[in-house]
């Protein structure tokens, strides 16, 4: 190894040497030549640098190499470094040679690790870091086992008897008194404290190992499971900032001169098409088979030419083929089917831009159709059997599976229920787990909507599971319900038959409501009650709000088509009864002991109401049945034998047989109940406003009273939910909206817009059960649940309105 290494070191000293003597010969030059290249040495080398070059210049006489002829001794000679034993050269030219071309050089191998050097003072204490994220938990411990009772205690002495009392006389019966005032609600008592635990019992001895059983044969592989449903959106985010009103834009026309000359008339004038329309887009409900006329009109010169198209991008099904557009200023359907729902585009142009748009929204409507493939469906004892029902409807059907004898099935563990909705088609689905003997037998999947209702059925059999696997069989689909129309040849021009064709039925508009200009006045006008007997309201017990309403949940159907169904709507009740009014009998009110018998109209038991009730807005609270007497009070009924009535009245009201409190002109007052109680809507006998009260459910005492400048003869049903008063534009309309939102304990608008639907296009009753935190409804005989989805109210400061008041 030192050979060798002495070896690599002459070798390099020879390159060196060769490379020197190119350098030497004119170090002034290349000197100067480093100086001007922009070479950039660093401070401690440049001036290593002048100083050896100065000591050049101060020696004259000395070689920069010398050269021997014969070997020298390479002993140590002071200011010089041997190369070889022939040469040698000065260690001052040997080290600006290597400054100079260091930075070309690479690093060599790195040198032995040096010894540690001396630790340094500690430094201070740090700031402490963040705190770490948690762990996950760890696994739960093992039950413990369960202690042996202990033993029971001695049977204690018998008491002695007590005195006999003394002989009294049979007094006089007196006079019954008066039916005292119920008290309040007692404090709840101090919880107990938790028992001593028992003795760990005694393990267990394992028990014996089984056989295996024979293994069965596998079954058939089943169909993918359908997607699941979609979930609900996120709440709705902060309303922004409002912008800045631009400034108004100066009325005019669009008008061209014909090939630039001068305009001397109107008529040389070139105007592009216009279509005058309140409405950007009208909506048209047809029954499915009826004629159809889509009419187009537009203003211009020179006169429009029109052509229609699908929106959608779809073709346009005339003549028995499908075209792309249609130019005519009317397109008219002989037998509108439900595969030409949609929108429909009038695209009015003349060659002047820019053309002129009308769209016409189509909705055909038609009972539900169903279609059914694999009706007889086969399975084994600890299988599964699966339904499919494949449901074509419009307006949107309500959907419900039944087994047997009208058993309608609830989503659990034994049956998966699932829908899949595309448009007017729906995907309905009902896995079975586990059969049993009982679950053999006929299934039905019952479907819904305002113009009818269609059942599909099928039945579940007991196959062998020895039996040798089959071929399946072809496909096959039964169809349940009415199909729709045969297409038909469908002339384009209907000029002729103008003043004899049908007219088209209009869309029924729903109006909406300026909540900008709803607020609460002062009570001035309460003429049964002074400001100063009003107590405040007790804080509201919880600030929830509707963010939004899922779909109805069918329960029962009623050939009453108007009624009101409710159960006990006390949070704290333990009352599981269902009960149902019924507009043809105002003096009954029907009990219903359980869900079985509330949906197979088995009453358990009928109250004969003295004073006649009105309208459909009752409730049952706390054992309590609430109504309004025509013409007269408002009375609370106990529900017990015999009945005991309350009744107060209210001289605000307006009960004259035109002063409805909502467009379905069914009643004057509406009985309302929330988390924080029991309340009443009417309208003012004295304005038009909307007033609501808040009752005292014992006394039916008034605890506040709210003025609203709401017109409600334009909603068509009202709600309170945590305090809030919501509004349902219309009750007739198969898809609408809640607009309003009225927070009466900030006494301010709340924003609100949430899609709300009338599956039959008639409903009579819309209530919210605080107990059960669902809405419930009467839609023409069919009663129906929505689930809700709850948010947060803002509780910010209440606004401050221009004569916004809240009077104590």
């Amino acid at each position: 190894m030192a050979s060798t290494a002495a070896e690599r070191l002459r070798f390099v000293y020879g390159l060196l040497a060769i490379l020197y003597l190119g350098l030497c010969l004119d170090f002034y030059l290349t000197a100067q030549l480093w100086r001007n290249s922009g070479v950039i040495l660093s401070p401690e080398d440049e001036q290593l640098l002048r100083r050896e070059k100065r000591s050049y210049e101060d020696e004259k006489d000395v070689p920069h190499v010398e050269f021997y002829p014969n070997p020298q001794p390479t002993h140590k000679t002071e200011g010089y470094m041997w190369l070889t034993s022939y040469s040698r050269i000065p260690v001052q030219v040997l080290k600006e040679f290597c400054l100079s071309v260091k930075e070309h050089c690479p690093a060599g191998e790195p040198g032995p690790k040096g010894n540690s050097g001396t630790p340094g003072n500690r430094g201070d204490k740090g700031d402490r870091g963040d705190r770490g994220l948690p762990g996950e938990p760890g696994p739960r411990g093992p039950q413990g086992y369960i202690g042996i009772p202990g033993p029971v205690g001695p049977k204690g002495e018998h008491g002695a008897p007590g005195i006999n009392g003394l002989d009294g006389r049979d007094g006089i019966p007196g006079e019954p008194g008066l039916d005292g005032v119920p008290g309040r609600d007692g404090i709840d008592g101090i919880s107990g404290r938790d028992g001593i635990p028992g003795i760990p019992g005694t393990p267990g001895t394992s028990g014996r190992n089984g056989t295996h059983g024979i293994p069965g044969s596998p079954g058939p592989r089943g169909p993918p499971g359908p997607p699941g449903p979609q979930g609900l959106p996120g709440p709705r985010g902060k309303k922004g900032v409002p912008g800045k009103s631009g400034t108004p834009g100066v009325p005019g026309i669009k008008a061209w001169s014909v090939n630039g000359s001068e305009i001397k008339d109107v008529k040389d004038l070139l105007i592009p098409p216009s279509i005058v329309d309140i409405e950007p887009v009208t909506t048209l409900i047809v029954d499915e088979g009826h004629r159809v006329r889509l009419e187009c009109h537009a203003t211009g010169k020179p006169q429009p030419m029109y052509t229609w198209r699908s929106d959608e991008n779809k073709s346009i099904r005339l003549k028995k083929w499908l075209q792309s557009a249609v130019n005519s200023s009317h397109l008219e359907i002989q037998q509108v089917s439900r595969d030409q729902m949609g929108v429909y585009l009038c695209v009015a142009s003349n060659g002047v831009p820019p053309p002129a748009f009308k769209k016409i929204k189509l909705e055909v409507t038609f009972p539900p159709l169903i279609k059914i493939r694999n009706q007889m469906v086969g399975t084994v004892n600890g299988s599964y059997a699966l339904l499919e029902c494949f449901v074509e409807a419009h307006p949107a059907a309500v959907n419900s599976w039944e087994h047997g004898e009208n058993r309608q099935l609830e989503n659990n563990w034994k049956y998966k229920i699932d829908q899949i909705d595309d448009g007017y088609r729906t995907h309905m689905v009902l896995n079975i787990t586990r059969v049993e003997p009982l679950d053999y037998g006929l299934y039905k999947c019952v479907s819904r909507n305002d113009k009818g209702k269609t059942q599909g059925v099928f039945t579940v059999f007991e196959i062998d599971p020895n039996t040798p696997t089959r071929q399946p069989p072809v496909e096959t689909f039964e169809i349940y319900g009415q199909q729709p129309p045969p297409s038909a040849l469908e002339p384009m021009d209907c000029e002729p038959c103008v003043t004899k064709c049908d007219p088209v039925p209009l869309c029924p508009s729903t109006g909406t409501l300026d909540v900008s200009r709803v607020m609460s006045v002062a009570i001035t006008d309460a003429a049964d009650i002074s400001i100063a007997e009003l107590k405040h309201p007790p804080p509201r017990k919880d600030n929830c709000m509707i963010h939004q309403l899922g779909k109805p949940v069918f329960q029962r159907f009623s050939k009453e088509e108007i009624g009101a169904w409710f159960q006990d709507a006390y949070p704290n009740s333990d009352n599981n009864k269902y009960y149902a009014t019924y507009a043809s009998d105002n003096v009954n009110l029907y009990e219903y002991k359980s869900r079985e018998d509330f949906r197979n109209r088995s009453n358990s038991h009928q109250y004969a109401i003295e004073m006649q009730f009105s309208g459909t807005g009752h409730l049952i609270y706390n054992g309590s049945f609430y109504y309004h007497q025509k013409h007269q009070n408002i009375v609370r009924t106990e529900l017990k034998h015999p009945l005991k009535d309350l009744s107060r009245q209210i001289k605000d009201a307006a009960t004259s047989d035109k002063a409805y409190l909502y467009s379905t002109d069914l009643g004057y007052m509406d009985f309302m109940a929330d988390e924080n109680g029991v309340w009443v809507v009417y309208s003012s006998g004295v304005t038009n406003n909307t007033m609501v009260r808040k009752l005292n459910p014992y006394t039916m005492d008034t605890e506040y009273i709210w003025n609203l400048t709401l017109p409600h003869r334009k909603v068509g049903e009202m709600f309170i939910v945590c305090g809030v008063l919501y509004a349902v534009d219309s009750v007739t309309d198969s898809a609408t909206h809640i607009r309003f939102a009225f927070d009466l304990y900030q006494n301010k608008i709340l924003e609100a817009n949430i899609p709300f639907v009338n599956p039959f296009r008639n409903n009579s009753m819309i209530a919210y059960n605080p107990k059960h935190r669902k809405i419930y409804t009467w839609d023409k005989g069919n009663q129906l649940v929505y689930p809700i989805l709850f948010g947060t109210i803002d509780m910010g400061q209440p606004e401050q309105r221009d004569g916004a008041k809240r009077k104590k």
